[in-house]
C-alpha cells in the first residue's frame, strides 16, 4: 500500500513539472514589449526538398525541444518602441542599422482604408509611424536590424531563462505546420487556399482561375477588384497582424501577409500579400538582399540551457 502510495505521489509530482508554466512575470513583460508567445511542443521534422519535376533532392531530419514563437508577425508598435528605446539610450549606430527606410521611400498598399475600387496608398514610413497601422507587421527593416530586434529583447527580459532569436528555416517550417504532416502544404494542411465558401484562408494574391475573364474575345487574367468589388474586407494587399485564423500551434499568417525573414540571412519564407498560392506554401522561399515592403519577421523564445 505504501509503494503504491509512492508511486501516485511521484506521478503527481512529474505531472506537476511538466505543466508548469512559463513564469507570470515574463509573459506578462513579453506581452509589454513584442507580443504574445505560444508553445511550439517538441518533436521531429523532415525537410523534403524537391526538384521542378516533384522528385525528391534530399532529406533533413531535425528533432526540436519545446520552443516559444511570438504569435503574429512583429507589428509596428513594438518595432517603434524598440527603435524608441535605443534612440533614449542615445546608441545612434544601432538605430542607423535598424530603423526604417534607410534609402528609399515607396509607398505600399494596404487594407481597411479602401477609394472606391482600391486600396490606399499610403507612404511607407507614414505606415510605420501612424498609429492607425500600429497592429500591421513591420516592413521595410533589414535582416540586421531584426537581429537588434532579438538582442534588444534579451537586454529587455534579462536573465529571464529564455533567449529570443530569429527561427531557424527548419524551425519556422515546423512550427507553420502546427502538428500537422510534413507534406501539409499549408498551415491548415491544404490542398486549397479557400474555405467551403470560397472565402481565403490567407492573405495572398488571387491569380488562379477565378482572375481569369475573356475580354475582346480574349482570355485575361484581371484586376481582382474588377472581380470582387464586394470583397473588400478580405485583405488583397498588407493588413493587421493576426487578421486569419492560426494553425493548431495558435500561429497567424504563416502563410502570406509578409514572408518573415529566418536565422539563415537572405531567405523569407511563407510569401506575402503579393505573392500567388503557389508562392505562399510552407516551403515557399524568397531571396532578399535588402529591406522589402513584402517581408517581415517574427522572433522565438528558446529555454536556456
Amino acid at each position: 500500500m505504501k509503494k503504491f502510495t509512492f508511486i501516485i505521489v511521484l506521478l503527481a509530482v512529474v505531472l506537476a513539472v511538466g505543466a508548469q508554466k512559463r513564469p507570470k512575470a515574463i509573459v506578462k513583460l513579453e506581452k509589454q514589449l513584442v507580443g504574445k508567445f505560444v508553445e511550439i511542443p517538441a518533436g521531429h521534422y523532415t525537410e523534403v526538398v524537391y526538384n521542378d519535376t516533384g522528385q525528391v533532392v534530399s532529406k533533413k531530419e531535425y528533432t526540436f525541444s519545446t520552443f516559444y514563437m511570438l504569435s503574429s508577425e512583429v507589428t509596428n508598435k513594438a518595432y517603434g518602441a524598440f527603435l524608441d528605446d535605443l534612440q533614449a539610450q542615445g546608441r545612434t549606430a544601432d538605430y542607423e542599422v535598424a530603423r526604417v527606410l534607410k534609402e528609399n521611400n515607396p509607398t505600399l498598399s494596404v487594407s481597411g482604408i479602401m477609394t472606391e475600387k482600391s486600396p490606399l496608398k499610403v507612404d511607407t514610413f507614414e505606415y510605420f509611424k501612424h498609429p492607425a497601422y500600429a497592429l500591421y507587421p513591420v516592413v521595410e527593416i533589414s535582416y540586421e536590424g531584426a537581429i537588434l530586434f532579438c538582442h534588444w529583447l534579451n537586454e529587455k527580459l534579462g536573465d529571464a531563462g529564455f533567449e529570443y532569436m530569429l527561427p531557424t528555416k527548419a524551425q519556422w517550417q515546423y512550427a507553420a505546420r502546427g502538428g500537422g504532416h510534413n507534406w501539409d502544404p499549408y498551415p491548415w494542411g491544404g490542398p486549397f487556399l479557400t474555405n467551403r465558401n470560397g472565402y481565403p484562408l490567407c492573405n495572398y494574391k488571387r491569380v488562379g482561375d477565378e482572375s481569369i475573364t475573356m475580354k475582346d474575345s480574349v482570355l485575361t487574367v484581371v484586376d481582382e477588384n474588377e472581380l470582387f468589388p464586394a470583397l473588400h474586407d478580405f485583405a488583397f494587399w498588407i493588413c493587421p497582424a493576426a487578421s486569419f485564423y492560426p494553425n493548431n500551434y495558435g500561429l497567424y499568417d504563416m502563410s502570406g501577409n509578409v514572408a518573415e525573414m529566418v536565422e539563415e540571412k537572405g531567405i523569407a519564407l511563407g510569401g506575402s500579400y503579393a505573392d500567388p498560392g503557389y508562392d505562399v506554401r510552407i516551403q515557399s522561399e524568397q531571396q532578399y538582399t535588402a529591406p522589402s515592403q513584402k517581408i517581415g519577421f517574427r522572433v522565438i523564445a528558446v529555454p536556456k540551457r
